[in-house]
């Protein structure tokens, strides 16, 4: 296609498209112009902020790793319309996808990772990149979001090529209509005009409105758990795993001094934030009986420490053994079966360390 354009109403000039001559060259054009790269059409107003380039999994490198302010994981694949795998580009990403989620369901490991990343490329450690970038000043509700997002598989796959098959788009659209995953392309018109160059990217995958399952519909429509959203979800376990749930939920919403609700689309979560303690939530509860300790939350090491020495000496049921220097980069998880069969305990010892710091207001 080509554009025609004029000055002062004359001297009309036509210009053809360019293209990229290598998928190197097309990678590096993403991870400085992110915004080629359209998720506003898929939801508003947001901005796609590519935190690391060639991202290890054990199925290969995957080109562009990204996310929004929400938390929500992108896994982006660069291929040229001449690369002849081009074919199989949509099973690529999302073996990648899936290789990101089976190896590095980690929070800790995964996180340890996009700061390597981020100090190469930013000379800055991941949570502060992602602030900057996006503007904000607290990242935990977006960070708890990644950390569910990866431990549910919920990633949003984007290929991004100079020119689309229409088989590719009748794929795309097959899948996001028949299945849960999210799966999106961006053909990308480029041009070049003496100094300037004009990208025109459009994007497919997005025109598919579909409701995979209530609980994705509720959150999607929400934007944010809350209350109810969070009730309704506990609502589908047993009684005697609600019974455990909601004890630990009721004890945060009677003694905490703020909860924070999550967005994320698969499960609900919850993050009391105890201020005499820390300003962040040092643990999160899910709505299907999953609990994570948020030592990376934490403002400093000392606070660390004291939190992780005393949940081993309180809880009795597991142990946490990470060196100092460690902890700010570790979410341990508590799995639901022993949240479920320990959760007096837990409360106990959450009241006991809450009180502590209440005590040394006080005084």
């Amino acid at each position: 296609m080509a554009i025609v354009f004029r000055k002062n109403n004359q001297n009309a000039e036509i210009l053809n498209e360019s293209k990229f001559a290598q998928e190197g060259s097309m990678q590096e054009y993403l991870i400085s112009n992110p915004e080629i790269v359209p998720i506003y059409e898929i939801e508003e107003d947001a901005r796609l902020f590519v935190a690391a380039r060639e991202f290890p999994t054990a199925s290969g490198p995957i080109d562009a790793l990204g996310f929004d302010e929400y938390g929500n994981i992108y896994v982006i694949e660069t291929k040229l319309f001449k690369n002849p795998d081009k074919r199989t580009v949509l099973a690529q990403v999302m073996d990648y996808g899936a290789a990101l989620w089976k190896h590095h369901s980690n929070a800790g490991d995964f996180f340890d990772h996009l700061d390597e990343y981020s100090y190469k490329y930013f000379d800055q450690d991941f949570k502060e990149k992602f602030c900057s970038f996006f503007g904000v000043e607290d990242s935990e509700l977006a960070l708890d979001n990644i950390k569910s997002n990866l431990e549910d598989g919920s990633i949003k796959f984007v290929v991004l090529m100079d020119k689309l098959e229409s088989r590719l788009k009748d794929l795309i659209s097959y899948i996001n209509q028949n299945s849960k995953f999210d799966v999106y392309a961006v053909e990308l018109d480029f041009y070049r005009h003496s100094e300037f160059e004009i990208v025109i990217p459009k994007l497919y995958g997005a025109e598919i409105r579909k409701e995979v399952g209530a609980r994705a519909s509720y959150a999607q429509k929400r934007g944010k758990w809350d209350d109810q959203g969070f009730r309704e979800q506990v609502g589908e376990l047993s009684v005697d795993q609600q019974r455990a749930i909601l004890a630990i939920y009721d004890w945060a919403v009677a003694n905490s001094d703020k909860i924070m609700f999550g967005t994320g689309i698969a499960r609900a979560t919850v993050n009391p934030r105890f201020f005499d303690f820390n300003k962040n939530s040092f643990f999160t509860l899910y709505s299907d009986g999953q609990m994570s300790i948020n030592f990376g939350y934490v403002d400093t090491v000392a606070k660390r420490v004291e939190l992780m020495q005393f949940l081993n000496k309180e809880l009795g049921f597991m142990k946490f053994n990470y060196k100092d220097e460690e902890l700010i980069s570790q979410y341990p998880v508590i799995d639901k079966g022993k949240v479920f069969a320990n959760y007096q305990r837990i409360i106990d010892t959450l009241d006991k360390f809450t009180a502590k710091f209440k005590e040394k207001e006080e005084l």
